[in-house]
């Protein structure tokens, strides 16, 4: 013998001609064209340095020599299809935990109560909730699906779902001394908080810091919860995605931005994760269940 064989479908092929009597059934069977099922034949003889089969008008048949091969041969497609089985089982292990990142002020009732759904469907799968604002590296495994608000995910390689969009704007503590602005031409005598993060919507800055002088800006936000916090005082305006505003008792809306400034919402994941079963139906049911409740 030459060498060993290093190519499956060749000894795959080899098999199926065995069991059809030609190399045209044979490609029927793996679903491409006979010259590449004779191909893979020449190959693998060329590999062994052994004669397989002999051809003539009526088809190929196998030549005594190689008859103790097959049995070889079936040993190794037993193995491919326990590999493959195996593989498959550890891809459809709903026993492995979901680790699941979205901004802190994002999980409100409304997301635990698709988190308890999610666990009466896998109740074998555990779920951890990774509070966070920042953008964990979900490549290198320290999560596998998170939630983001942002106007592009600029890793090719994560799985995007767009979940939506968060329309957006300027709000005012409802205790804010003197009445609040209500036109882009009122704004010059006020002060105001911007963001300063990863997970939050920096459209929204954009929009205000085009309508206000840079020297109004007294404080930089790093996440939504503390943008809340620091309107709520009474002190400043800031800009707050309108669910999040709107829903607030403490606050009021004073301007509103333009719908083309709306701020997608994204859930990625790995591709190593989305290759798991529980993860595409986790990834499943929230697409079909946050628009519904937003925040």
């Amino acid at each position: 013998m030459k060498s060993a064989p290093n190519n499956w479908t060749s000894i795959k092929a080899f098999l199926l001609v065995v069991r059809t009597g030609s190399t045209l059934a044979a490609s029927r069977e793996l679903g491409v064209t006979q010259p590449t099922v004779a191909r893979r034949i020449d190959e693998l003889e060329h590999e062994l340095g052994l004669v397989l089969f002999d051809r003539d008008t009526r088809g190929f048949h196998l030549a005594p020599q190689a008859r103790r091969l097959v049995a070889e041969a079936e040993q190794v497609e037993a193995a491919v299809q326990s590999f493959g089985a195996s593989a498959a089982e550890l891809s459809d292990n709903v026993t492995l935990p979901i680790r699941f990142s979205a901004p802190i002020s994002v999980f409100s009732n409304a997301i635990y109560e698709i988190l308890a759904q999610f666990r009466a469907t896998y109740p074998d799968t555990p779920i951890e909730v990774i509070p966070s604002n920042r953008f964990l590296d979900l490549n290198a495994g320290d999560g596998d699906i998170a939630l983001r608000i942002t106007s592009e995910i600029k890793d090719e390689e994560l799985i995007c779902r767009k979940l939506g969009a968060l329309s957006g704007g300027l709000f005012a503590s409802r205790v804010y001394p003197g009445p609040p602005p209500s036109h882009p031409d009122q704004l010059k005598q006020h002060k105001f908080a911007i963001f300063d993060g990863q997970n939050v919507p920096h459209a929204l800055n954009n929009w205000l810091l085009g309508l206000i002088e840079p020297d109004q800006v007294v404080t930089k936000c790093s996440d939504l919860g503390s943008m809340v916090a620091t309107i709520s005082k009474g002190e400043v305006l800031g800009p707050l995605p309108r669910p999040l505003g709107e829903k607030n008792e403490k606050l009021t809306a004073c301007l509103y931005a333009p719908d083309n400034l709306s701020v997608p919402v994204w859930l990625v994941t790995s591709p190593a994760a989305y290759r798991r079963k529980n993860v595409r139906a986790f990834v499943k049911l929230m697409a079909k269940r946050y628009p519904s409740f937003g925040w």
